[in-house]
């Protein structure tokens, strides 16, 4: 009995033992794996990063931007600096030239004519008219006095058009041809077309006839109708003052060595080039004007007298009336003998006759 089971044993062991198991896998072949973009872990996570990164940026440009328009924003609306403005200083003006304290005057007034002045010579700013001409200690100014506006440029200020009557924006007010500054240099009014005796300077309402009346030397002018005049007969000098405070003095003095005006001017002002003097030629008188063009010296034609104009600017900055200043050194006429006295331009034009008559200067002075 055992013989047959441990056969039937052994029959069945080996019946089974036909069938191979399962064979393994080699260990040394390689494994597949997944690639790390399917792996949906790692892909999560690679996009977030990318979605922060972008969200930074825009948080960034955004800042930035806001604070662009905020700045821009602050800058327009930002208050304007306060500007302090310094008004200008205003100087005084005045009218006295000569002063009262070391002059012992007297003044009358007519009502028809500018006040007149007769001074004594105790005021030591003024020389004799007997002394020699002493040059000035001034240094000579070889730039010329600049002028005030003259809006249309006929050689006249508008402070001149207003003082005339002319326009300060047509060069030629009467339409004749001639500018208005060019024909009271000739003698004309501007106001006048033609060159009839109407349209003569002397003949204009804007201007009068002056004549002093010192012992001897006298002379006659025009000058603007409404400007002031003084005399002083022991010095041979006349003030003649603008309403704006400018000063012309004319002086007249003994010309002891008889020279020519650009001589004596040549021999007392050394450094002064003689092509930097301008040579006038008025009739009556001749001579020259300073290079500044304030002061002009004239001789008679027999070199007996100097005549200095000399126009004061009382620290103004600019000329206002250089054309005035022109027609007062052209239209003087010497008076010989006796003073004459001449009709006031207040009431008839500088040329024509009148009852009312006066002369500047009074006629009882010495």
């Amino acid at each position: 009995m055992f013989n047959q089971s441990d056969n039937g044993l052994s029959s069945a062991q080996s019946a089974e033992e036909v069938v191979p198991p399962p064979a393994k896998p080699p260990t040394n072949e390689s494994v597949y794996v997944m690639p790390e973009k399917f792996h949906p872990q790692k892909h999560k996570s690679s996009s977030g990063l990318a979605l922060l990164i972008a969200v930074v940026i825009l948080v960034v440009v955004g800042i930035v931007t806001g604070a662009y328009f905020a700045y821009d924003y602050l800058q327009k609306n930002q208050p304007a600096p306060k500007i302090e403005v310094k008004k200008p200083i205003v100087v005084p003006v005045t009218n006295t030239l000569i002063p009262t304290t070391t002059t012992e005057a007297t003044t009358t007034t007519a009502t028809s004519t500018a006040s007149t002045t007769e001074a004594t010579s105790t005021d030591t700013s003024i020389s004799s008219s007997t002394s020699p001409i002493v040059p000035s200690s001034t240094p000579v100014s070889m730039v010329p006095a600049p002028w005030s506006v003259d809006t249309d440029s006929d050689n006249l200020t508008d402070l001149e058009e207003n003082l005339v009557g002319t326009s300060p924006v047509n060069p030629d007010t009467d339409g004749d041809g001639f500018k208005d500054g060019d024909e009271i240099d000739s003698g004309y009014s501007p106001l006048i077309a033609g060159g009839g005796v109407k349209a003569k300077l002397e003949n204009a309402p804007f201007v009068k006839l002056i004549m002093t009346d010192f012992v001897d030397d006298n002379f006659s002018t025009l000058i603007p109708k409404n400007w002031q005049v003084s005399t002083f007969k022991s010095t041979k000098q006349v003030i003649i003052t603008a309403d704006t405070g400018e000063v012309i003095k004319v002086s007249i003095k003994d010309n002891m060595e008889r020279k020519s005006a650009i001589d004596w001017y040549m021999k007392n002002n050394p450094g002064v080039p003689a092509i930097s003097l301008r040579q006038i030629d008025y009739g009556d008188i001749s001579g020259i004007m300073s290079p500044d063009g304030l002061t002009a010296y004239m001789s008679d034609s027999l070199k007996t007298k100097l005549y200095v104009f000399e126009y004061i600017m009382d620290n103004r900055s600019q000329m206002r009336y250089p054309d005035v200043f022109r027609m007062i050194i052209k239209r003087m006429k010497l008076v010989t003998g006796s003073p004459v006295p001449v009709s006031s331009a207040s009431t008839t034009p500088a040329g024509s006759t009148s009852s009312s008559s006066s002369t500047v200067g009074s006629s009882t002075g010495t």
